[in-house]
């Protein structure tokens, strides 16, 4: 029987990636004004605050983190980890596994009401645990449905239904060793691990909701289990996006801003319509994403927001933070975006060559339209308008 192909070895062969070095000789010490559009601009300075940001709630709280990588899974990350996997042997190696459960998103995983196949699965990873093929990792949910909060309550009750969930699973580890001594429940999405915040400094208001009470008393519990390590996980929550900040899931004077969005799309005007107050700019739905803000938020029924960035003229240590820039991306094609002034404000008129940076709705989706991030880092001199590195993207399955 021939041996399994690599994910990495058919990746490289089939999608092949673009030399760093060669794209850095390109655009280093490149002002962005000179970069070609459409580009996928990611903002190192911001990346950083958000990762403090998440290490610093867990570690406070007592519980881990499990960081996931997706919108910002870079070719050399993906390559260096499978060189980190030869390094134990092929004797050596084994699987862990993770059962999957579902707490309500209704996407993958077997709900702990499902006793029966539940007991089932658990038995069958225990087998493969005794053939030494495997070895249990712990328990796993994933709240894609907290993307639909608007208030953090509505992460708050969604973390809790994670939690007791997998709490529930437990008791379905029938011979009680099964599983392991050593179990990982693994719960979150970035919405659900970005409200844990707020049980550190919780509004008076939060502080009488049923949810934020419920959930302290969780995390408690399941920190006490001596044969448990409770974690969360979230991916997306280091770049942010129009999406994220729409849930409103931070209370207080911490709540999240388009300041903490670390990517924009720089695009470029490539029509002007002065009758109709809208212009056209060189990105769609291949490179700004595929879907509009939810109904109810601030960003309803756009695809993105365009910043108050402009192309300095003078110093480049001008235009940052970065913030709302009026124009908004109203409509989108493959290509194509149109821009209209959001509720008709006083917006600075637009000419063509205009460059722009849009914040997107969902930089998942953003992100994956482009073969490479443009690396700027906004805690420099140049305050962020200078590019210092391109992280190549992964590409593939």
């Amino acid at each position: 029987m021939p041996s399994a192909l690599s994910v990495a070895a058919v990746n490289n062969s089939l999608y092949p990636s673009p030399s760093k070095e060669h794209l850095k000789s390109l655009f280093v010490g490149q002002p962005l004004s000179a970069i070609p559009t459409p580009a996928a601009v990611l903002d190192l300075a911001i990346v950083r605050k958000n990762c403090r940001r998440m290490l610093w709630t867990c570690n406070a709280l007592g519980i881990g983190f499990r960081g996931h990588v997706k919108t910002h899974k870079l070719s050399h990350t993906l390559g260096h980890l499978e060189e980190l996997s030869k390094e134990g042997g092929s004797e050596s190696w084994n699987y862990g596994v993770f059962i999957k459960l579902d707490a309500g998103y209704n996407r993958a995983g077997i709900h702990a009401t499902e006793g029966h196949l539940l007991r089932q699965l658990i038995e069958a990873v225990g087998d493969l645990c005794d053939s030494g093929i495997a070895k249990f990792r712990g328990l796993y949910t994933h709240s894609g449905n907290s993307y639909s909060s608007s208030r953090p309550e509505d992460a708050l009750w969604l973390l809790s239904e994670e939690i007791q969930c997998a709490l529930d699973a437990l008791q379905f580890d029938v011979h009680g060793g099964q599983m392991g001594t050593d179990i990982t429940i693994s719960v979150g999405a970035s919405p659900t691990a970005l409200v844990l915040e707020n049980l550190l400094n919780p509004t008076e208001i939060l502080k009488q909701s049923t949810w934020f009470f419920h959930l302290q008393q969780l995390l408690e519990k399941a920190k006490s289990l001596k044969r448990v390590n409770l974690e969360v996980h979230a991916g997306v929550y280091t770049i942010l996006d129009l999406q994220q900040i729409a849930t409103n899931v931070l209370a207080g004077i911490e709540k999240l801003e388009l300041g903490d969005i670390a990517l924009t799309v720089l695009a470029e005007v490539a029509s002007v319509y002065p009758v109709r107050s809208e212009a056209l700019v060189n990105v769609g739905t291949l490179g700004l994403g595929r879907e509009p803000g939810k109904v109810g938020s601030e960003w309803e029924g756009i695809w993105g927001l365009v910043s108050n960035w402009a192309e300095p003229t003078e110093e480049l240590s001008s235009g940052a933070p970065l913030g709302n820039g009026r124009w908004v991306v109203k409509k989108i094609s493959q290509e194509h975006g149109i821009l209209s002034r959001k509720n008709n404000d006083l917006a600075k008129d637009l000419i063509i060559g205009d460059k722009l940076r849009i914040f997107p709705q969902h930089a998942c989706i953003a992100g994956s339209g482009h073969g490479w991030y443009i690396v700027v880092d906004s805690d420099k001199e140049d305050r962020g308008n200078i590019v210092q590195d391109v992280w190549v993207r992964f590409r593939g399955w």
